[in-house]
């Protein structure tokens, strides 16, 4: 690689942040002979990538992944495993569930970028109206749901599809999904703790206290910004939207843990997080391995990639520096949120996903997300998901173990 890397070369980097491109600067700012053609692609990105890859033609060298997509395009083939570019040496530097999401059998197939530890983003002044704390437990939180709504009018919070599987896994003492990169694959969605967890949302959103609105809407929004939603139980990309969403209510939110199901047996949800991967059928090989190394481990990019673009950090390095711990945050009131996330990073749980994410997401929507918009039963909605997803992966050859 080093070799490779001084003779110099052209690479292409599919992105869906436009900002990644102060990251790809840095990059050709440390290895001149190197131009890498930054592309913003859009959110569609995946989608844009499957097209090229059956097309076989017009791919990047190196692109941006959701976490959870990686293992959909092992499944193809499509990935350049790195192990042979020396990629495990990497591993300590990383989160382990971030790590976990680029590593599968045998292969290593791309480098976590950043990452989304659930923590409580509440609202401080809606808590002291009702007279309550944040609850620390999941059965406190039910009762503090109520004692909300009759004081102040609010939902506790939002309960949506899109973030229902990281919840869901978090009350599972067993693991939703899991694939060994080969065969077998496990699927789990209706085993008795995520039922227990549909019937505990059930009853709240029976109760008139929660809401169901879709996640990243314009109801949605205006909720956040009215104050229609006491808190929201979200990723540590969460944030960056509040503060777009509600400004006005700046200096107005706090952040603390997630509840607890077990006190004694704390977990830590995982809400969405990318990787950056090599193409393999990239002409560029070291090249783009270069890169893909250089851009999420080496601390120049790291910094850069969490001061100018605001990622929430993969890196254990970054993860633990004091100062980047105790920068202060306004909107919250001057607390010191990277504290909360950054515990929260160091012991979530892997991502939740299957190598099929594309159907995975279509019949979540089919089956969750229709059973929040019509009001019908949650837990049956589990068990006609885990159906659908057996079904099709055994459709796909998979053996599945429920």
């Amino acid at each position: 690689m080093d070799a490779a890397v001084k003779e110099g070369g052209t690479i292409t980097f599919w992105s869906w942040v436009p900002e990644m491109e102060a990251a790809v600067e840095a990059y050709e700012r440390a290895y001149p002979s190197v131009d890498v053609d930054f592309e913003v692609v859009g959110l569609d990105v995946e989608t844009q990538l499957r097209t090229a890859l059956e097309a076989g033609t017009g791919l990047p060298d190196v692109t941006q992944l959701q976490q959870t997509s990686v293992a959909s395009f092992v499944l193809s083939d499509s990935l350049l495993d790195l192990t042979p570019y020396g990629a495990a040496d990497l591993e300590d530097q990383f989160v382990p569930s971030a790590w976990d999401s680029v590593t599968i059998g045998d292969g290593i197939f791309g480098t976590p970028q950043d990452i989304g530890p659930v923590a409580s983003m509440y609202r401080t002044d809606i808590f002291d109206e009702a007279g309550i704390e944040f609850p620390t437990t999941w059965e406190e939180f039910a009762q503090a749901a109520q004692i909300i709504k009759d004081k102040t009018g609010s939902y506790i919070t939002n309960f949506s599809a899109l973030e229902n599987a990281p919840l869901a896994q978090h009350a599972s003492k067993d693991r939703m999904f899991s694939w060994d990169g080969g065969e077998n694959l496990t699927l789990a969605a209706d085993n008795p703790d995520v039922l227990k967890f549909a019937e505990y949302w059930q009853d709240l959103i029976d109760r008139d206290l929660v809401s169901t609105d879709p996640i990243l809407t314009d109801p949605w929004y205006q909720g956040m910004a009215s104050g229609k939603y006491a808190s929201w139980i979200g990723a540590a990309w969460g944030p960056l939207f509040l503060k777009s969403a509600a400004a006005n209510t700046a200096g107005l939110w706090a952040a603390t843990d997630a509840p607890q199901w077990d006190p004694a047996a704390p977990s830590y949800p995982n809400s969405g997080g990318s990787a950056i991967s090599a193409l393999a059928t990239t002409k560029q090989p070291l090249l783009a391995a270069h890169f893909v190394q250089w851009l999420n481990a080496d601390p120049e990019a790291v910094g850069v990639l969490n001061t100018e673009v605001s990622l929430f950090p993969a890196t254990v390095g970054l993860l633990n520096d004091e100062a980047w711990l105790q920068k202060p945050d306004e909107f919250f009131a001057g607390q010191s949120i990277n504290k909360v996330f950054g515990k929260a990073a160091l012991d979530m749980e892997p991502p939740v996903g299957v190598p099929f994410s594309t159907y995975y997401t279509t019949s979540q929507n089919d089956t969750i997300g229709a059973a929040l918009a019509n009001g019908t039963s949650l837990p049956e909605a589990y068990k006609a998901w885990q159906r659908e997803l057996v079904a099709y992966a055994q459709e796909q050859g998979f053996t599945v173990n429920e």
